[in-house]
């Protein structure tokens, strides 16, 4: 089983090449609905790669249509935050819990993370998603892992900063990686600052911390 982050299609695919015996079971859940919310494993495992999966049964999902943001219904539904009635109002509507993650239904179901909203780049008023800039220099093969962030910008309000670790032996091109990336990405997508580095930087509960490389950068550490 897997969790904390999305489960990226290269390493979906290597996981089940190195372990074909095994049965792989990527999880999504939030501890205000007790539980796992979408369940990506089975037969349908392969083809669901890179998305959360499909909603756990007795459970709904829908998203909302002006936000994107992904929001559950759950019979497991938490009834609130203690002594925050303010943080639940903001979290609840009607029996629904808005989770603060941008997603899209594909028509077999799954669910596609985007990326948190909090954590949207406003590039000079076009709204870029890290997930998205991570997941096309995800694809390179020189590149072991990278991690993408908006830092405060004069000229734009918000730049695209991008963090990338190397695949062993590899010897990167800032300038050839943004060349490489054109085809995949939008224009306005493309990282304006590309730093490499030899780890990408964790928080307390061992995921990526997006809040603390912005807070590195903007700081010219």
């Amino acid at each position: 089983m897997t969790g904390g982050e999305t489960l990226s299609p290269a390493l979906g695919s290597a996981l089940s090449a190195a372990f074909p015996a095994a049965r792989i079971a990527d999880l999504y859940g939030l501890s205000e609905t007790n539980g796992c919310d979408f369940f990506n494993e089975g037969e349908r495992f392969a083809a669901n790669l890179g998305t959360l999966g499909e909603v756990a049964p007795g459970q709904e999902a829908r998203i909302d249509a002006e936000t994107g943001e992904l929001q559950i219904r759950t019979p497991y539904l938490m009834r609130g935050y203690l002594d925050r009635p303010d943080l639940t109002a903001a979290a609840l509507a009607e029996g629904w819990l808005r989770t603060g993650d941008m997603a899209e239904i594909a028509p077999s179901g799954a669910v596609r993370l985007v990326g948190r909203l909090k954590e949207i780049i406003n590039r000079g008023g076009n709204k870029v998603a890290p997930m998205e800039v991570e997941a096309a220099f995800a694809a390179h093969p020189e590149i072991a892992a990278c991690l993408a962030t908006g830092a405060a910008d004069a000229a734009r309000g918000e730049a695209i900063h991008l963090l990338i670790v190397p695949a062993p032996g590899a010897s990167l091109d800032r300038e050839a990686l943004r060349d490489w990336a054109r085809g995949r990405l939008e224009p306005w997508k493309l990282p304006d600052r590309i730093h490499i580095g030899e780890a990408i930087p964790l928080g307390p509960t061992g995921k990526a911390d997006r809040l603390g490389l912005r807070r590195r950068i903007e700081a010219g550490a």
